[in-house]
């Protein structure tokens, strides 16, 4: 059954921990950036994303079936264009600076704070490319875990490991669907829109954050 807390139940509640997904919430992604790589290389728009997170190779890079140098080369070959890869590797996305002022915050006010991501065995190495690992308790990778968002297994994985009741664990995502998942796991599932509406949601749960 999803957490869904009512206010009668917001006065027992304690979050010891907030997760965030990574992508679409701490870190941003340009689109255009990988529209470029595409005309440099006469391929159609959007084939490069197609392929990538597409039924073959999606699932398979970020629970750890494939290396993310393997789904490198198996793009570039499905695309018919491997040197293309070079140039579309060198992005690492763009941080968002809010999100990283919250998190500094709730790690100041004593909440555990960690990464749950949809993501490949390049992972760890991005955080430190991108300044990012210092500021987080718990990095949880899917690709290390074997098992990737929305699976229930996954959630669990996480409570698991941070060794706390469910009900003690926030977790937001950009798509609603998998802190919905999460919610049913047993865990706060909360839909992130913007840092804004994050830190109204977890002031609701009773975590102190500003407005």
């Amino acid at each position: 059954m999803a957490v869904t807390p009512s206010r009668h139940d917001l006065a027992v509640i304690q979050i010891e921990a907030v997760v965030f997904d990574f992508d679409g919430v701490v870190r941003h992604w340009e689109e255009e950036t990988t529209a470029a790589v595409e005309r440099a290389h006469g391929l159609e728009r959007g084939s490069i994303m197609a392929v990538a997170f597409g039924p073959e190779l999606g699932e398979a890079v970020v629970t750890g079936a494939i290396t993310h140098e393997q789904w490198f080369v198996a793009i570039g070959e499905r695309i018919g264009a491997p040197e293309a890869m070079g140039d579309w590797t060198k992005d690492r996305g763009e941080v968002d600076a809010d999100a990283v002022v919250l998190i500094d915050e709730l790690r100041s006010s004593g909440i555990s704070v960690g990464l749950l991501s949809n993501a490949t065995t390049r992972l760890e190495e991005d955080l430190e490319v991108l300044g990012l690992r210092p500021h987080l308790d718990h990095v949880f990778n899917t690709a290390r875990l074997g098992v990737c968002k929305p699976y229930p297994d996954v959630y669990h994985r996480v409570v698991e490991l941070l060794g706390i009741e469910g009900d003690q664990i926030a977790f937001t995502d950009d798509h609603p669907g998998w802190a919905a998942a999460a919610g049913v796991a047993g865990i706060h599932g909360l839909p992130f829109v913007d840092v804004f509406r994050l830190r109204a949601d977890l002031r609701f749960l009773g975590v102190p954050v500003d407005a």
